[in-house]
């Protein structure tokens, strides 16, 4: 270690300045041999802030040499890559990192409830039987004209009905309830929700199907979303277990309480306008038919 008392002396280095030694090392700038020093040591010199090499394509984008530049505001740092509706100070479901951000419109809606879409979804069904009844009721009464004399026979026998020993014809009018079956209720619930985003449940309810990111709701699209319903009648006994996990997978789904038949198209069921706010009724219904005319 130096004897030499820390102070201001000639550099040895340069002998036409001057600098402070602080007992073991020049500490500051040089100054002038004949300039007057400040008491004590220098004033610590400021580090230079970090700089980085310009990326390909990078010219024009806002930062530090940008005269244009300036901090974000107050609670958001640049690297916060939340979604909006995860801002402090914002309104809307809060989404899971990395979940696709919704359209602007889903802002203005609130979601229907579990509760909402099965009465919904029961004054749906009563409707496309009551449509099978009309349509369908002539075959169904030929069916059960031939499938009454076996079911008679194994009652007489104590014997159970295999439904193997049914007639080639009560077979062939099993498939043609089915078939038109399904069809009635694709021509119901199809076409209704693509133009209008409601069945008649829905509207009687107050509750409308939407798009989550802006798509229009498509005549594909909406055939997509009620095949996922009818897909379970393929799978008879079986089935029911699937149309269970589809109607009450929103109970738990967030943030938009979808059912399974609405993640492939991207859809969920909110309150329609009318139901929302009462007293917006003619401006709601107004509303809807702009919607559904994108």
């Amino acid at each position: 270690m130096s004897s030499i008392e820390p102070g201001w002396y000639r550099d040895p280095a340069e002998p036409d300045t001057q600098r402070y030694w602080d007992g073991e090392q020049w500490l500051g700038k040089p100054l002038a041999a004949d300039a007057e020093p400040p008491d004590g040591p220098p004033e610590p010199e400021p580090e230079p802030p970090l700089s980085f090499p310009a990326q390909p394509g990078a010219q024009g984008l806002p930062g530090r040499a940008d005269p244009t530049w300036a901090p974000p505001p107050a609670g958001v740092t640049p690297i916060d890559r939340r979604p909006p509706q995860d801002m402090p100070g914002k309104s809307g479901p809060v989404l899971p990192p990395g979940f696709p951000e919704p359209s602007g419109d889903m802002q203005k809606h609130t979601l229907a409830s579990a509760g909402q879409r099965l009465s919904a979804r029961l004054i749906d069904t009563v409707a496309v039987l009551l449509l099978n009844v009309v349509v369908n009721g002539y075959f169904i009464y030929q069916f059960f004209q031939e499938v009454t004399p076996a079911v008679e026979a194994a009652m007489r026998q104590g014997t159970q009905l295999n439904p193997l020993t049914l007639s080639e014809r009560a077979n062939n009018l099993q498939l043609t309830i089915m078939f038109i079956g399904l069809l009635l209720w694709f021509v119901y619930e199809v076409p209704m929700t693509a133009y209008t985003g409601q069945t008649l449940g829905k509207k009687m309810v107050g509750i409308k199907v939407v798009p989550l990111y802006g798509q229009p709701l498509r005549l594909g699209w909406m055939g997509l979303r009620w095949s996922f319903m009818a897909l379970p009648f393929l799978f008879l006994a079986c089935g029911i277990f699937l149309l269970l996990a589809d109607a009450l997978w929103c109970l738990r789904d967030r943030p938009y309480r979808q059912c399974l038949h609405d993640k492939s198209p991207g859809t969920t069921v909110v309150l329609a306008p009318a139901a929302a706010d009462p007293a917006q009724k003619v401006k709601g219904d107004t509303d809807v038919s702009s919607t559904d005319a994108r």
